[in-house]
Protein backbone atom coordinates (compact mmCIF):
# COMPACT_ATOMS: atom_id res chain seq x y z
CA UNK A 1 0.00 0.00 0.00
CA UNK A 2 2.83 2.43 0.06
CA UNK A 3 1.83 3.71 3.96
CA UNK A 4 0.90 2.35 7.01
CA UNK A 5 -2.13 0.66 6.58
CA UNK A 6 -3.77 0.85 10.60
CA UNK A 7 -4.23 5.06 9.74
CA UNK A 8 -5.67 4.32 6.01
CA UNK A 9 -9.02 6.08 5.50
CA UNK A 10 -12.01 3.53 5.15
CA UNK A 11 -15.81 4.69 5.65
CA UNK A 12 -14.77 7.73 7.14
CA UNK A 13 -11.92 6.40 10.17
CA UNK A 14 -8.84 4.98 10.31
CA UNK A 15 -8.51 1.21 9.83
CA UNK A 16 -7.56 0.52 13.14
CA UNK A 17 -10.62 1.98 14.58
CA UNK A 18 -12.86 -0.54 12.91
CA UNK A 19 -10.69 -2.53 14.76
CA UNK A 20 -10.64 -1.11 18.03
CA UNK A 21 -14.46 -0.90 18.13
CA UNK A 22 -15.38 -4.49 18.55
CA UNK A 23 -12.48 -5.03 20.80
CA UNK A 24 -13.54 -2.27 22.93
CA UNK A 25 -16.35 -3.99 23.36
CA UNK A 26 -15.31 -7.20 25.05
CA UNK A 27 -11.60 -6.29 26.51
CA UNK A 28 -10.40 -4.34 29.48
CA UNK A 29 -7.02 -3.08 27.25
CA UNK A 30 -5.88 -2.97 24.07
CA UNK A 31 -2.51 -2.54 23.03
CA UNK A 32 -1.61 -1.61 19.69
CA UNK A 33 1.74 -2.97 18.77
CA UNK A 34 3.70 -0.58 16.00
CA UNK A 35 6.72 1.80 15.92
CA UNK A 36 4.32 4.63 14.39
CA UNK A 37 3.83 7.31 17.49
CA UNK A 38 0.77 8.30 15.01
CA UNK A 39 -1.28 5.54 16.62
CA UNK A 40 -0.67 6.81 20.36
CA UNK A 41 -3.74 9.34 19.44
CA UNK A 42 -6.01 7.07 19.72
CA UNK A 43 -5.08 6.39 23.56
CA UNK A 44 -3.88 2.78 24.20
CA UNK A 45 -0.70 2.14 25.27
CA UNK A 46 1.78 1.68 22.54
CA UNK A 47 4.19 -1.17 22.03
CA UNK A 48 7.41 -0.96 20.38
CA UNK A 49 8.33 -4.42 17.94
CA UNK A 50 11.13 -5.41 19.90
CA UNK A 51 12.69 -6.72 16.95
CA UNK A 52 12.28 -4.41 14.56
CA UNK A 53 11.48 -5.67 10.49
CA UNK A 54 10.66 -9.03 11.47
CA UNK A 55 7.00 -8.99 11.30
CA UNK A 56 4.29 -10.49 12.98
CA UNK A 57 6.07 -12.97 14.52
CA UNK A 58 8.21 -10.27 16.57
CA UNK A 59 4.76 -7.88 16.52
CA UNK A 60 2.99 -11.16 18.62
CA UNK A 61 6.12 -11.79 20.64
CA UNK A 62 5.80 -7.99 21.71
CA UNK A 63 2.11 -8.06 22.24
CA UNK A 64 2.22 -11.20 24.54
CA UNK A 65 5.29 -10.28 26.88
CA UNK A 66 3.51 -7.01 27.41
CA UNK A 67 -0.09 -8.32 28.19
CA UNK A 68 -1.37 -9.43 31.52
CA UNK A 69 -3.46 -11.80 30.83
CA UNK A 70 -3.79 -15.28 29.70
CA UNK A 71 -6.08 -15.55 26.84
CA UNK A 72 -5.25 -12.35 23.87
CA UNK A 73 -6.93 -11.46 20.81
CA UNK A 74 -4.55 -10.88 18.36
CA UNK A 75 -5.42 -8.80 15.28
CA UNK A 76 -4.02 -6.87 12.07
CA UNK A 77 -4.70 -3.39 11.58
CA UNK A 78 -5.80 -4.38 7.55
CA UNK A 79 -8.97 -6.61 8.92
CA UNK A 80 -11.31 -3.96 9.80
CA UNK A 81 -14.30 -6.16 9.27
CA UNK A 82 -14.34 -8.17 11.59
CA UNK A 83 -16.69 -8.12 14.47
CA UNK A 84 -17.87 -8.60 18.08
CA UNK A 85 -19.29 -11.81 17.93
CA UNK A 86 -16.18 -13.26 15.75
CA UNK A 87 -13.98 -12.21 18.53
CA UNK A 88 -16.39 -13.51 20.78
CA UNK A 89 -16.34 -16.72 18.80
CA UNK A 90 -12.47 -17.13 19.46
CA UNK A 91 -12.52 -16.58 22.80
CA UNK A 92 -15.86 -19.52 23.25
CA UNK A 93 -13.14 -21.75 21.76
CA UNK A 94 -10.37 -21.13 23.44
CA UNK A 95 -10.69 -23.17 25.84
CA UNK A 96 -7.77 -25.78 26.14
CA UNK A 97 -5.84 -24.43 22.85
CA UNK A 98 -2.78 -22.52 22.25
CA UNK A 99 -3.89 -20.67 19.56
CA UNK A 100 -7.56 -20.45 18.36
CA UNK A 101 -7.64 -18.74 14.89
CA UNK A 102 -10.17 -17.74 12.43
CA UNK A 103 -10.25 -19.54 9.13
CA UNK A 104 -12.42 -19.97 5.43
CA UNK A 105 -12.65 -22.76 3.87
CA UNK A 106 -9.84 -22.11 1.64
CA UNK A 107 -7.47 -19.72 3.67
CA UNK A 108 -6.09 -19.27 7.30
CA UNK A 109 -5.79 -15.81 9.49
CA UNK A 110 -3.27 -15.82 12.11
CA UNK A 111 -3.83 -12.48 12.50
CA UNK A 112 -6.99 -12.79 13.44
CA UNK A 113 -6.62 -15.15 16.15
CA UNK A 114 -6.47 -15.88 20.01
CA UNK A 115 -3.38 -16.39 21.67
CA UNK A 116 -2.53 -17.89 24.97
CA UNK A 117 0.36 -16.13 26.56
CA UNK A 118 2.20 -19.74 27.25
CA UNK A 119 3.01 -19.49 23.70
CA UNK A 120 5.02 -16.76 24.36
CA UNK A 121 8.12 -19.14 24.42
CA UNK A 122 7.85 -20.62 21.38
CA UNK A 123 8.03 -16.72 19.91
CA UNK A 124 11.14 -16.41 21.95
CA UNK A 125 12.48 -19.32 20.07
CA UNK A 126 11.10 -18.18 16.54
CA UNK A 127 12.87 -15.14 17.17
CA UNK A 128 16.07 -16.57 18.06
CA UNK A 129 15.95 -18.82 15.32
CA UNK A 130 15.62 -15.87 12.64
CA UNK A 131 12.24 -17.91 11.68
CA UNK A 132 9.91 -15.30 10.41
CA UNK A 133 6.86 -17.29 9.29
CA UNK A 134 4.00 -17.09 11.46
CA UNK A 135 2.43 -20.59 9.92
CA UNK A 136 5.78 -22.29 10.39
CA UNK A 137 5.73 -20.88 14.14
CA UNK A 138 2.08 -21.91 14.59
CA UNK A 139 3.10 -25.70 13.94
CA UNK A 140 4.48 -25.91 17.47
CA UNK A 141 1.02 -25.06 19.40
CA UNK A 142 -2.33 -26.90 19.67
CA UNK A 143 -4.14 -25.14 17.13
CA UNK A 144 -7.82 -24.66 17.06
CA UNK A 145 -9.57 -23.98 13.59
CA UNK A 146 -12.75 -21.49 13.83
CA UNK A 147 -14.84 -21.65 10.41
CA UNK A 148 -15.78 -18.31 9.40
CA UNK A 149 -18.48 -18.56 6.65
CA UNK A 150 -19.02 -14.99 6.07
CA UNK A 151 -15.64 -14.94 4.32
CA UNK A 152 -15.93 -10.86 4.49
CA UNK A 153 -15.85 -10.87 7.64
CA UNK A 154 -11.71 -12.01 7.43
CA UNK A 155 -10.98 -10.10 3.89
CA UNK A 156 -8.02 -7.85 4.48
CA UNK A 157 -7.10 -5.06 2.64
CA UNK A 158 -4.11 -5.07 0.56
CA UNK A 159 -4.44 -2.86 -2.09
CA UNK A 160 -6.03 0.25 -2.95
CA UNK A 161 -8.50 -1.97 -4.97
CA UNK A 162 -9.75 -3.61 -1.91
CA UNK A 163 -10.60 -0.28 0.07
CA UNK A 164 -13.10 0.55 -2.73
CA UNK A 165 -14.78 -3.05 -3.14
Amino acid sequence: MGTDKGLIQLAGKPMIQHIIEPLATICDRILIVSGNSEYAKFGFELVQDEVSDFGPVAGILSGLRKSKTQKNLVLSCDSPYITTELLLQLVAVATTADVVLACTETEQHPLIALYDRSCLIGFEKAVIQCDHRLTDVLEHFNVVKLLVKKHDLVRNINTPQDLTV
